[in-house]
């Protein structure tokens, strides 16, 4: 496999091909290629800052997700509980990816930002959560009482 570097501070626009060992963030690309571009299987991101904002990048994308679920739930009447805790568990699963590949990549000031904005989202969620768990009771309770009525006194 070639192996080749792209030095964006040369005059020339040419690709260096090197055989060298490069220390850095590897990572697939999940584009196509069409028949005028080079294929790529795997690009190694060096640059601290590069996989800073690559990292930056895959979080709000997944944040992106989440917030549209939890929105549409939050603001909906007619969501479950079963709804909202499939919700949660997309929050959880967004803590986990940050914790454990974010976490050495990003400075503890972005990390605490990205994970207190998650936190925001599953507190409003767990509001939801216990709002709809209440209703779900006050509502068994209310039809239990109206079948009550209905049978009345038995003679």
């Amino acid at each position: 496999m070639a192996q080749f570097i792209v030095d964006r501070n040369t005059d020339r626009k040419k690709l260096k091909q090197k055989k060298i060992q490069i220390n850095g963030y590897k990572m697939t690309p999940k584009w196509r290629v069409k028949n005028d571009l080079i294929a790529v299987k795997e690009i190694t991101i060096v640059s601290q800052e590069l996989q800073s904002n690559y990292f930056r990048m895959q979080f709000h994308v997944a944040f992106r997700k989440l917030f549209r679920k939890a929105c549409d739930v939050v603001e909906s009447d007619d969501a479950t509980s079963t709804d909202t805790i499939l919700v949660l568990d997309e929050a959880e699963k967004v803590k986990r990816i940050l914790k454990e590949k974010f976490k050495q990549k990003l400075s503890q000031k972005e990390y605490r930002y990205m994970w207190q904005k998650v936190e925001m989202i599953e507190q409003q969620l767990r509001e939801k959560l216990m709002f709809q768990r209440n209703m779900e009771f006050y509502m068994q309770q209310v039809m239990v009482e109206q079948e009550e009525r209905e049978k009345g006194r038995g003679r």
